[in-house]
C-alpha cells in the first residue's frame, strides 16, 4: 500500500512544524512510520507530496498548509495569527476531537500557544529575571542537535519529537473528553451541596474549571492518594494558584497527633506546609476539617 507522502521543511525543527506533522498522523491513523516524510524545500518534491506542511509558501487549507507567504495566513479573532499547526488544527482538529467543544478546548490550551511563539508573539509575562517558562516550543526546539553535534536535518530528532507531541497531543485529547464528562456531574455535586463553600466529590473529578467561576466554594473534598484518604484542598485561581482562603495557620506542616490534637479531628494525617490542603483518614474526618477551616 502506498504511503501517505508529507513534505515539511528541513533544516531546524519546530513546535509549529512537528505538532502539525503529528496532527495529520492523528488524524490518518497512522503512526509516523507509515507516513512518508521528505523534509526538504525542494519544490519538485513539494509539488508530488500529498500533504505540505509549513514549507512552499502556499496554504490552501485542504493539503498545503504555510504561513510564511507575502499576507501570512491570517489571524483568528483574538488577534493571534495562525502558524501551520493552527492551519492544521482548524482544518482537522475537530474531525479528530469528534466534538468542537473539545477542539476549542486544544486549540486554546496547546495550538495558539505554539502559533503565537512561532509568529514572535509574547503570551506569558515574566515575573523574575531571566526566568521563562520552558514552553512547548522550547521543548521541541531543545530536541534539535546541537552546534557540536550537527546534523541539523537529522530525521531521528525530528521523528522522536513528532512522536512526543503525537503522544501530548492524544493525552491531552483524552484529557479533554473526560473533562467534558466530569462536568455535568460536578455541576450536580455543587448544586447539590447543602453548603456550597463546601463542594463533596465521590471521585477524582477535575474540578477546578468547573467550578471557577462560582464564588462559594472554598474547600473541596475528595480522595486523597491511594491508600484511601480524603482530602481538603482549597479552591484556587487556575493561574496564579491563590487560595480564596488559606487553610488555618496553625495547621501549616503539622501531621498526625499534632495536627489532630490542633484540630480535634482525631484521624487527621497531614496539613501542606503551604496550607493550600490537608488529609484526614475518612471522608467524615476531611469534611470535619474543612468545616473549622470556614469558621476559622
Amino acid at each position: 500500500m502506498k504511503k501517505t507522502s508529507v513534505a515539511v521543511h528541513s533544516g531546524e525543527f519546530h513546535a509549529d512544524d512537528v505538532f502539525a506533522v503529528a496532527t495529520l498522523a492523528i488524524f490518518l491513523g497512522v503512526e509516523l512510520g507509515d507516513l512518508d516524510i521528505k523534509r526538504t524545500r525542494d519544490e519538485e518534491v513539494l509539488k508530488s507530496a500529498d500533504y505540505v506542511l509549513d514549507v512552499g509558501f502556499v496554504n490552501d487549507g485542504e493539503t498545503r498548509f504555510d504561513h510564511h507567504q507575502e499576507g501570512s495566513a491570517g489571524k483568528r479573532d483574538d488577534g493571534i495569527p495562525y502558524a501551520t499547526f493552527g492551519l492544521v488544527w482548524k482544518k482537522f482538529g475537530e474531525k479528530i476531537c469528534g466534538d468542537k467543544e473539545i477542539a476549542d478546548l486544544i486549540k486554546k490550551k496547546i495550538v495558539e500557544p505554539v502559533d503565537a511563539e512561532d509568529n514572535g508573539i509574547d503570551i506569558y509575562k515574566s515575573l523574575f529575571e531571566d526566568i521563562r517558562p520552558f514552553t512547548y516550543s522550547r521543548v521541541i526546539f531543545a530536541m534539535n542537535p546541537t552546534w557540536k553535534e550537527g546534523g541539523k536535518n537529522n530525521f531521528e530528532d525530528f521523528s522522536k519529537a513528532v512522536s512526543l507531541t503525537k503522544n501530548i497531543l492524544e493525552r491531552e485529547i483524552k484529557r479533554a473528553k473526560d473533562f467534558f464528562e466530569a462536568k455535568p456531574i460536578v455541576l450536580q455535586k455543587y448544586n447539590e451541596a447543602e453548603d456550597k463553600r463546601i463542594i463533596i466529590l465521590d471521585g477524582e473529578y477535575p474540578y477546578e474549571e468547573v467550578l471557577k467561576d462560582f464564588s462559594e466554594p472554598l474547600y473541596i473534598v475528595k480522595r486523597s492518594g491511594t491508600e484511601g484518604n480524603f482530602g481538603v484542598y482549597c479552591m484556587q485561581d487556575p493561574e496564579s494558584f491563590v487560595c480564596r482562603k488559606d487553610l488555618p495557620e496553625s495547621w501549616a506542616g503539622k501531621t498526625d497527633e499534632k495536627l489532630a490534637e490542633i484540630t480535634g479531628v482525631k484521624d487527621s494525617v497531614f496539613c501542606h506546609t503551604k496550607r493550600f490542603m490537608c488529609v484526614a483518614k475518612s471522608k467524615e474526618g476531611a469534611i470535619e476539617l474543612a468545616k473549622i477551616a470556614i469558621n476559622s
